[in-house]
């Protein structure tokens, strides 16, 4: 399922940038092109109605990372 694509992409990025193997910078970037991912199959309606449903506790996630490191001083 698609998904759990999107979910691993994600926990696989948050533990390198936690192992410190990226920087904050390829981390955001790395976001962004998941988000961006996300946004296009659901404008071109690859993904289903469950699937989008999936996905929003996920996305909530990720706004959430992003709003919280945004604050932080790792991002200069």
């Amino acid at each position: 399922m698609e998904t759990l694509a999107f979910a691993e992409e994600l926990n696989r990025l948050d533990e390198k940038r936690k192992r410190r193997e990226i920087d904050a910078v390829t981390y955001y970037k790395s976001l962004s092109s998941l988000l961006y991912q996300i946004e296009e199959r659901i404008e071109n309606k690859q993904l289903g109605e469950e699937q989008v449903k999936e996905l929003i506790p996920l996305l909530r996630l990720l706004v959430k990372d992003l709003l919280k490191r945004s604050t932080e001083s790792e991002i200069e």
